[in-house]
């Protein structure tokens, strides 16, 4: 029949008598029930909050722990009733519904979210029952109750995990699906383009690609995320990594959210991991967008710094040494300094119930030091905030040399490949994109048809090119059958959705690198080339 968490003791507890439970404030006129020195020290010391009302629950006692865990003193309870302590998270119907359970003679079991004296909102799990006269009658009813805030935010946020991965699994398999009816629609526009003149008719195809490889790249950059983190670290140009998280950005922000992106031309190189640096930059802007209901501007500014001894004591991992600087600046409500000294705290949030785990910047920050940087933050209230992400640059001689785009695509030789994937569109579409380009092409729906095929033609069979997933038998089953009758068979498989289990399953094969849908022609007959160039299997 409350609600309220710990704030701090109170002075004001009540002193009472072994032959009665005093009311607040220490007098002796209260409810008059003999109780034993024993029973009366257990309730005045023990942990669990313990409250009596009147039969029309008017407060008469509290002990120190309820004081404590509400923020209010003795006096300022005495006389008023449980509604004090009301957040207005639970409806008058809830309340009606306890307060018929108790005045019948019954327990109510239940939880509340209550408010304490600061205003701060916490959760408790409570027990109140009646309590009879000799004659039956109900004089008194007692509250007994203990705080599971903290449990509250850790059930919050396994549901959310477990929400997320549900969620995960769903936006997996739709992708696998989208990626599919995109692949069509990247590779017919260039190969229409070779044989139309007219300039509208080129514009107009040129439209479609650019829409098709919009939508390939945003389901791209939602799986990001959403596969989490957890890669290795690998030299990265974050220019790059920055260019594709504003295109997310202007995908995915509402409008009146203005975006603005400074970032220098020649950032250094750092040792990296793409997806957990993506959640970090996600978590922070969602944060400015949060803190910015009406609208504002989120600007991004990114550049090479040098940090000196004296900044990196701001961290213990921190070296001094070239670094990245990336910053955040909204124009939000800012925070105030109580805010700032806790904003990084696990489970802290100023969101309302349901509004945020209090884990986003934890979790941003503890990515930073897993890349040997640091993070600090400055605001003040109605002044907005600026995060600041120093990432130490790597060795120049640490980075992969760059591949140079070519302009023209390579032609085939008359080779014949064999096609296999259950979607007719993509069949047809890869087929005329490899017969424009040199090759001849055999087409199969599904594994079983592709081993059918592959057994009457495997002596001119020059590549495998097949799906990874398909009812039936699977790309991967169909190729270890294929392995078997010619076990120098060059391969290419081609996917929708790629998981770490099936990269690992795919690369037990010997194929190497998967090619991902959707893809242009250009980065089929590349694929194409790179693995008929091969040297024949060992």
């Amino acid at each position: 029949m409350s609600d309220c968490k710990a704030n701090g003791p109170d002075d004001g507890a009540p002193k009472s008598s072994p032959e009665t439970v005093s009311a607040p404030g220490g007098d002796k006129q209260g409810i008059g029930l003999p109780l034993s020195e024993t029973v009366l020290r257990a309730v005045e010391q023990s942990p669990v909050s313990i409250g009596i009302t009147d039969a029309a629950g008017v407060i008469q006692y509290v002990n120190p722990s309820f004081a404590l865990a509400c923020g209010y003193g003795h006096e300022q309870l005495r006389g008023q009733t449980m509604r004090i302590l009301n957040s207005g998270a639970t409806t008058p119907e809830q309340y009606r519904e306890l307060w018929d359970t108790i005045t019948s003679g019954r327990v109510w079991r239940g939880q509340f979210c209550n408010r304490k004296s600061t205003g701060d909102l916490f959760w408790e799990r409570e027990s109140i029952f009646p309590m009879r006269d000799d004659g039956g009658k109900i004089t008194h009813f007692v509250t007994v109750k203990e705080d599971i805030t903290e449990l509250r935010e850790l059930e919050d946020h396994l549901r959310r995990s477990q929400r997320m991965e549900a969620v995960g699994t769903l936006a997996s398999g739709i992708a696998h699906d989208l990626n599919n009816i995109l692949s069509p629609m990247l590779l017919l526009p260039e190969l229409l383009k070779e044989t139309v003149q007219g300039e509208k008719e080129v514009e107009l195809l040129d439209l479609i690609a650019q829409g098709a490889q919009r939508a390939s790249d945003v389901v791209k950059q939602l799986l990001t995320f959403i596969r989490g983190s957890g890669g290795e670290r690998v030299p990265l140009h974050l220019r790059h990594l920055l260019n594709e998280f504003q295109a997310l950005l202007a995908e995915t922000f509402p409008r009146e959210i203005v975006l603005h992106f400074d970032v220098s031309p020649n950032l250094l190189p750092v040792l990296g991991e793409t997806t957990q640096l993506h959640q970090v930059l996600l978590n922070l802007c969602m944060n400015s967008r949060d803190a910015m209901p009406g609208g504002g501007t989120i600007t991004l500014h990114a550049a090479n710094t040098v940090v000196d001894a004296e900044l990196a004591r701001v961290s213990p991992l921190a070296k001094p040494g070239p670094h990245v600087l990336i910053s955040v600046t909204d124009t939000g409500h800012g925070m105030t300094p109580n805010v700032m000294e806790r904003v990084f705290d696990p489970f802290f949030t100023t969101k309302g119930i349901g509004a945020g785990t209090g884990l986003g910047l934890s979790t941003a920050l503890g990515i930073v030091r897993s890349h040997g940087g640091f993070m600090t933050v400055s605001s003040k209230p109605d002044e907005g905030a600026t995060f600041r992400i120093y990432l130490p640059g790597a060795h120049s001689d640490s980075l992969a040399p760059s591949r140079v785009a070519t302009t023209g695509l390579p032609e085939g030789n008359s080779e014949l490949i064999l096609i296999v994937d259950d979607e007719p569109s993509i069949r047809g579409a890869t087929r005329l994109a490899l017969e424009t380009h040199g090759y001849r092409a055999l087409v199969a729906s599904g594994g079983a048809d592709g081993l059918v095929l592959f057994r009457q033609h495997a002596s001119e069979i020059s590549l495998v090119l097949t799906d990874v997933m398909m009812p039936g038998m699977s790309g991967v089953a169909m190729l270890r059958e294929m392995l078997v009758i010619e076990p120098r068979l060059k391969a290419l498989v081609m996917t929708g959705m790629t998981s770490n289990s099936n990269r690992a399953e795919i690369a037990t094969l010997g194929v190497g690198e998967p090619l991902a849908k959707p893809f242009r022609p250009r980065d089929l007959i590349a694929a194409v080339q790179g693995v008929l160039s091969r040297a024949g299997r060992s």
